[in-house]
């Protein structure tokens, strides 16, 4: 009998966790592409109401483009990728349609990254640097402005603990991000080599780089 794959949370009792291991493995392993996908669209939502927020303007045209952007490049694209690879390495006697979705799964784990990460943004912004909010909505309007000295406010006080705090966060997704890649090879490959599962990551990290270039 062959059992559905489940979706975000198995039943009542669990809770996905936060560690990177657990949360790749719980998407790849037990979240339904479906479910997968409707993650994607809430990241995109939250993203928008952000940028709103912040006074983006064309708030519907980025919708679209973000929406494209997740969807058709950063998870069908890139999971394709993934699976190429994976077929390569693998053969095709141990790779079937169930990997690739698999993969579109484990990507979606990333975004629950994101989520954290933008609400994060907002808060620290909002609470200690509110003055650079109207400058970021004018850069989008002229984009000249952001190469006026005297159009950025001063960021004193409480805005340089802001900064300092954007800026471990920024170090600390990229760790993140880095470890959620390691693992989500671990789960696709099911190899217990630690170095091989490491040159794995660096190659499919540079691939992935690579590809943002070009698209």
């Amino acid at each position: 009998m062959i059992r559905k794959k489940k979706n975000l949370i198995s039943d009542e009792r669990e809770i996905v966790s936060l560690c990177p291991r657990k949360l790749v493995s719980h998407f790849y392993n037990k979240v339904s592409v479906g479910s997968a996908a409707v993650v994607i669209l809430f990241a995109v939502i939250l993203e928008t109401i952000l940028l709103a927020i912040f006074g983006v303007p064309k708030i519907f045209t980025n919708l679209i483009l973000s929406l494209i952007s997740s969807y058709v490049i950063s998870w069908v694209i890139v999971g394709a990728v993934l699976f190429i690879i994976l077929y390569i390495v693998k053969g095709n006697t141990k790779v079937s349609k169930k990997d690739f979705n698999h993969i579109l799964s484990g990507l979606a784990a990333f975004k629950i990254i994101n989520i954290f990460a933008m609400l994060f943004i907002a808060i620290v912004v909002m609470i200690f640097i509110p003055k650079i909010v109207p400058f970021i909505s004018s850069i989008f309007t002229n984009p000249a402005i952001m190469y006026s000295a005297t159009a950025l406010p001063a960021i004193a006080g409480w805005g340089i603990v802001g900064l300092v705090l954007l800026a471990i966060l920024s170090i600390a997704v990229i760790i993140y991000y880095i470890l959620m890649t390691y693992f989500l090879v671990e789960n696709m490959y099911k190899y217990k080599n630690i170095g091989t599962n490491i040159i794995l990551m660096i190659i499919i990290l540079v691939i992935m780089w690579l590809l943002s270039l070009i698209i």
